[in-house]
């Protein structure tokens, strides 16, 4: 038996007792960056909702600007889930058989 085997062994091993502290330590970046994201979400609605007020406020006495307003104000967001048609449909279940909408076989 080669004599630095064991050696060997015992750094392999006490590198894979430390995979789970690593893993914790990833989800625990994770959530804090989804906090964070979660915070400046609201902070940045906030301050949509104020300036909405400013411009329609400002814009009172003007119907067309107000109706132009309204309309680039309105953004489309995707519904349900944190994935959009789009990339559903450009990234299939993998049991899934049938093509990506939009495309021909």
């Amino acid at each position: 038996m080669d004599p630095e085997l064991p050696a060997l062994l015992e750094a392999k091993l006490n590198e894979f007792a430390a995979l789970p502290e690593e893993v914790t330590d990833g989800r625990r970046a994770r959530s804090g960056a989804t906090d964070s994201l979660d915070a400046m979400t609201k902070q940045t609605l906030t301050t949509l909702r104020r300036l909405d007020g400013l411009v329609r406020h400002h814009f009172r006495d003007d119907p067309a600007t107000l109706a132009e307003w309204a309309s680039v104000r309105n953004i489309p967001w995707p519904s349900g889930g944190t994935r959009t048609k789009a990339a559903k449909a450009q990234a299939p279940a993998a049991d899934d058989t049938t093509p990506p909408t939009g495309t021909s076989t």
